[in-house]
């Protein structure tokens, strides 16, 4: 045995017949290293084998085998090779090449600072070694100059070699590199590691610059007195000017270094290469990167040196500027404004990716930028580029939903267009691209692409199919067969997701997918990017480059780039560089502000007059403002008409609203996008829209405020004549209508339209505006009651109910309720029994929030009969869903299983895929309560597929929790642990606070199968919190129930069985039959460790009555297995033998209902007791 064994212990130990321990090398936190014969090759080798007392858990050892073989797989010269991994008697140990010299930490400890060549030839080689494995998808964790080796060659050369790949996740409680779970060493972690968020490449990038900060300076730049001050000053203190400790230093080359330092990870490189091309370029050395992106391993010290002196010469002074000019080249007749300048590094990477995209390891690309940082423009450059080297690309733009119609595949038509090489205005009708399709390609367009409805599943997959099949065509016209696929406005492809998700999966391993997207919209919470992106990352992953704001020197170059040559004193590049914060748009306006108000002007070359006292524009606004007031009075008041009707508008409408004749419009209109004003929208040759909110904005305010209530009724009652007797128009443009009657202050149309844009809004998950438009119509109400006008009852009844279903959603239940009350009685005042049966089935499931089950299945029981009275077979669905969700609550196995039943049959008959989503995950959840796994998983996968093709965001995250359960039963914790960590995101992305719990709830059964207790006593406390917040009985007792199996397992029994007791009488309470049996069985092993063997039986035996009654297997073989114990004590040998043989029956059962891909070694863990009690009770009697 090893368990406690010493490093010299083990010296001549042969580890798995494969390596033979010669001495120790050196002893950490968490392992040992040997220096270590290999037996077959007789080479020497280095052994890394965890201390023996490191307490593994089934998680740990997994994520710890996946991060030794994804280390194994970095094929590089600076990165330590590793040969093998493995277990052996009890030893985890890692086998990695021998490694002969210093640490950088010992090189450190040598000597006050190195110089700046020594610094680079060091540090540069660990960049590229880094940025390889970023490559791979592998973050460090923790870069320290103890993990980078100095390694000497036999010639006596050195070689920079970075060890400790991803092993320092399973750090132990005890070692430096873990405080309260935060990985990694405190000196050298990223404020995001001190907050234990999640990283990416960008927080290794904050720990090189430690490194290079400490190699120049000689010391740490935070080296506080205690690990907690040190970590605050990580996440809250600048570091010191490095200058102060080195002034001999180049400044550029501590801007390089400060700047990785950045507290926020958007304002630090981007990678590893980027962060070493900046320190080259701060130090004055021309970067030797290569196409890929990646740099050469070393630079001779000759170069280093030379390029050292030179950078030396040019800065003389701290300022790099060497006169207060700048003056690079020829001046340009007229400034180019199109030159693409200050997104060279952004460039590159894309070009780079399209080169790993040759190798096969290319993966989705989302650029992200602030609105005016030129994202749209980089995507066009990067196809410019792409072109000039007849690479196959296709470019489309995703469109925001506005108040027109708009068909839903109109990008994927414009890529099409596009590849075909057709303008729009060239076809009749969009749909003439079917025939061209057919005879230039020999491929059949779906005619359903063409038509403005949903679709069914088999319509849906023929689009997507001909989709795939017209890209691949385009892609074949390359003799590699691969392409590129560039796609601007991510943040509005909401309908195209689902669709660039099946040609991501289809696609990826021959075409690279660029994504081009404004960074302050996909990051709102709950936007619908944020949980695609999410599924994109669990799929594979995808790389992020962050448009950052232009720098000083960015912007100089910029300049150049503008005009030739710009002369301009360095403090007037300063304020513009302050005023418009290094947002490229803002700055090109400021520079067209300054040539029209003649402060820049054409002499014998570009000059920018002192502009110390004059006043720039301080905001977007402001400019706004003043480029406005250059235009012609009679366009503005045209402009004014067109921002009131709102961001994009159509010819038609403004023509209407106007009042000018077509030949007038157009004119202005023209000049309108001369002047940059407007721009005209590709989608469709007679709509425009405002490049810039501040116009658009400052335009609308502008209107007095009469007049502003008569023009939003002009454009209501023009788009309510477009919408006339067409119900799919009007859902499309009830928000707009709406809106426009809500400022008018028509309040009867307000009152008509509310319910049409609320449930539009609904539909698509929007809740805050779903709230809202509910909300204006239910005052519009009140007004008309107020006027003594009399609302329509029925409509206010459907609008009470509404409120009442969003108040619901939210957890808002007294307001629900409120809502509720209203639209029930002014149903029944009109006898309206369609509404009346959608009441009860509200009222059923707020009810069944309280977890008054009762009176749930009493309402959703009225709710049903009223339904079929009248054959309204949606919300027949509904009430017997609810009706299920009920019976399984209460343990009615079978009851469940034939609500359910019938309900999928109605459910298909309607194409009601929402419901039936949650009745295939129910329906599997029932199953695998009974034992049924296999059948279980398969009803849960499906619902879940279903859930989420149909964008159907609550039935995803039904089928989660589900699923979640599902693998805790059958002990595959890790997959289990992945689904609630997904509904939970999801969960709080759709602000659902107790489905928020019950994700919780069940990462507290992980952590607990895991003992984790602590973490699984926070998670638990979290469900109690949430219970209370929305009054969820059911959620308390629960949360009471699991907290009460923490003190059980803690040993504190006799306080165990008093929390035991109270869960079991709220369960009891509820009618929670299953509860109930778990909560017996509990108890029973808690009088048992009490020795109170009689009260210990009697909860057994309640446990195994409830197990059976509501066919419950999971708890019922633990219940038979706890009475046996208790019956072996009293001497009853044969009843316990029948109680075990029962359990074992029951294992077996279960066993056989496993999926093929399941653990079965790892889901008998916890059942082989029940074997070897067995042996024991069987041998006893023998003797």
């Amino acid at each position: 045995m090893v368990d406690n064994a010493k490093p010299k212990d083990l010296i001549g130990q042969i580890i798995d017949n494969k390596y033979e321990l010669i001495s120790p090398l050196g002893e950490g936190g968490m392992a040992v290293v040997y220096n270590a014969r290999r037996l077959r090759i007789n080479d020497e080798v280095a052994v890394k084998i965890l201390h023996p007392e490191t307490t593994l858990d089934a998680v740990s050892q997994i994520r710890f085998e996946r991060e030794a073989q994804a280390a194994a797989r970095i094929k590089h010269p600076n990165i330590v090779t590793i040969h093998d991994f493995g277990t052996s008697n009890g030893l985890t140990y890692l086998v990695m090449e021998l490694l002969q010299g210093p640490t950088l930490g010992e090189e450190l400890a040598r000597h006050n600072g190195l110089t700046v060549e020594r610094t680079l030839n060091i540090l540069l080689p660990v960049c590229q070694a880094i940025g390889v494995a970023h490559q791979e998808g592998i973050i460090h964790r923790d870069l320290k100059p103890s993990n980078i080796l100095l390694h000497k060659l036999k010639d006596g050369t050195e070689l920079v070699k970075v060890v400790d790949f991803g092993i320092v996740k399973v750090r132990s409680s005890e070692a430096l590199t873990q405080v309260n779970n935060i990985l990694g060493t405190p000196h050298y972690m990223s404020p995001e590691q001190c907050y234990s968020r999640e990283l990416d490449a960008r927080s290794d990038i904050y720990s090189l610059a430690i490194i290079g900060y400490e190699m120049l300076a000689g010391r740490l730049p935070f080296d506080e007195a205690s690990i907690i001050e040190i970590l605050q000053a990580q996440v809250e203190k600048a570091p010191p000017s490095l200058r102060q400790y080195r002034p001999d230093i180049a400044v550029n080359l501590e801007v390089a270094i400060l700047r990785a330092l950045s507290k926020k990870a958007e304002q630090r490189p981007s990678s590893a290469y980027q962060f070493a091309q900046e320190l080259l370029s701060g130090a004055g050395i021309q970067s030797t990167s290569s196409s890929t992106g990646q740099l050469k391993a070393k630079l001779t010290s000759t170069e280093i040196l030379s390029s050292i002196a030179a950078s030396a010469n040019r800065n003389t002074s701290n300022n790099p500027i060497k006169s207060d000019t700048i003056s690079r080249r020829l001046p340009k007749p007229l400034p180019d404004f199109n030159n693409f300048v200050g997104r060279k590094r952004e460039l590159e990477r894309l070009m780079a990716e399209y080169q790993l995209l040759t190798s096969g390891k290319a993966r989705p690309v989302i650029v992200l930028g602030e609105k005016g940082f030129g994202i749209s423009r980089l995507g066009e450059e990067f196809n410019q580029w792409l072109k000039t080297q007849n690479i196959p690309v296709l470019l489309t733009k995703f469109y925001e939903s506005t108040s027109r119609v708009q068909l839903p595949f109109q990008p994927w038509l414009d890529l099409l267009r596009r590849s075909l090489g057709i303008r729009r205005q060239a076809l009749a009708q969009e749909s003439d691209l079917i025939n061209i399709t057919s005879e230039r390609l020999g491929l059949t367009l779906p005619q359903c692409m063409f038509e403005n409805r949903s679709l069914d599943e088999a319509e849906k997959w023929s689009v997507f199919e001909a989709i795939e099949a017209i890209i691949t065509r385009t892609l074949s016209e390359h003799h590699d067969h691969l392409g590129i696929l560039i796609f601007d406005n991510l943040e509005y492809a909401n309908l195209s997701l689902e669709l660039l998700s099946y040609l991501t999966r289809n696609l990826r391993t021959r075409t690279l997918f660029v994504l081009l997207a404004n960074a302050e919209k996909v990051t709102q919470k709950g936007h619908p990017c944020q949980e695609w992106l999410a599924a994109l990352s669990r799929s594979g992953g995808y790389e992020t480059i962050r448009l950052q704001p232009l720098s000083h020197n960015e912007l100089r170059i910029m300049l150049d780039g503008i005009f030739g040559r710009l002369e301009i004193v360095e403090r007037d590049i300063e304020r513009i560089w302050a005023v418009s914060l290094g947002n490229p748009y803002y700055i090109v306006e400021i520079i067209r502000y300054l040539l029209n108000e003649g402060k820049i002007t054409l002499q014998t070359g570009w000059v920018c007059e002192n502009i110390d006292e004059f006043a720039l524009p301080e905001s977007l606004q402001h400019l706004a403002e003043i480029k406005l007031a250059q235009i012609d009075e009679s366009i503005i008041e045209l402009l004014r008409q067109a921002a009131l009707i709102g961001h994009e508008f159509s010819f038609d409408i403004l023509e209407k609203v106007s009042g000018l004749n077509e030949d007038e419009l157009v004119d202005s209109l023209e000049k309108a996008v001369k002047t940059r004003i407007l721009q005209e929208s590709d989608k469709r040759e007679e709509v425009y829209h405002f490049p810039d909110p501040a116009i658009q904005f400052v335009l609308y305010e502008a209107i007095p405020r009469r007049r502003k209530r008569k023009l939003h009724l002009q454009v209501a009652q023009v788009i309510e004549t477009i919408v006339k007797n067409n119900q799919q128009k009007l859902s499309r443009y009830s928000a707009a209508l709406l809106h426009h009657f809500y400022e008018a202050g028509e309040i009867e149309k307000t009152f008509y339209y509310g319910r049409a844009a609320a449930e539009a809004a609904f539909s698509r998950l929007d809740i805050p505006e779903a709230e809202k438009y509910y909300l204006w119509a239910l005052s519009a109400a009140k007004e008309m009651q107020e006027e003594g006008r009399s609302p329509n009852t029925t409509e206010q009844a459907e609008l009470y109910l509404g409120s009442a279903r969003i108040a619901l959603h939210l957890g808002q239940i007294e307001k629900a309720q409120e809502a509720l009350a209203k639209s029930q009685n002014l149903a029944e005042t009109e006898q309206n029994e369609a509404i009346i049966c959608r009441t009860q089935l509200i009222k059923s499931q707020i009810e069944y929030s309280y977890s008054n089950f009762t009176l749930a299945l009493t309402a959703a029981e009225a709710g049903l009969t009223a339904a079929q009275s009248i054959g309204d077979n949606k919300t027949e669905s509904c009430l017997l869903l609810i009706l299920s969700q009920i019976f399984t609550a209460l343990g009615q196995t079978q009851e469940t299983l034939d609500s359910l039943n019938s309900n999928l049959v109605i459910a298909r008959q309607n194409k009601d895929y929402l419901t039936e989503s949650q009745i295939l995950s129910l329906l599997g959840s029932t199953f695998g309560l009974v034992g049924n796994f296999k059948q279980g998983f398969s009803l849960i996968e499906e619902g879940l597929k279903i859930a989420r093709n149909n964008k159907d965001r609550l039935g995803e995250l039904k089928a989660l929790e589900r699923l979640g359960k599902l693998y805790t039963q059958t002990m595959q914790l890790e997959l289990a642990l992945e689904a609630y960590d997904c509904g939970l995101g999801l969960a709080r992305s759709l602000e659902t606070k107790l489905e928020e719990g019950m994700f919780e709830n069940g990462r507290g059964d992980i952590y607990r199968h895991l003992n984790e207790i602590e973490l699984a006593r926070e998670c638990y406390q979290e469900l109690l919190s949430i219970a209370h917040l929305v009054n969820s009985l059911s959620g308390k007792a629960l949360a009471s129930h699991n907290l009460a199996l923490v003190t059980l397992e803690l040993g504190v029994y006799s306080d165990a069985v008093s929390k035991l007791k109270s869960a079991l009488d709220q369960h009891t309470k509820l009618g929670q039959l299953r509860l109930v049996a778990e909560a017996y069985y509990a108890l029973g092993s808690a009088y048992e460790q009490l020795g109170q063997v009689e009260p210990a039986q009697a909860a057994y035996q309640s446990a195994i009555d409830y197990c059976q009654r509501i066919i419950h297997p999971t708890y019922e073989w633990q219940a038979h297995y706890g009475l046996a114990n208790i019956l072996w004590m009293f001497g009853q040998s044969d009843e316990a033998l029948t109680e075990l043989v029962t359990a074992q029956e029951i294992i077996n059962h279960l066993c056989e209902a496993l999926p093929d891909n399941a653990n079965k070694e790892e889901f008998m863990r916890d059942k082989l007791k029940v074997s070897s009690l067995m042996e024991d009770i069987k041998q006893s009697l023998e003797t």
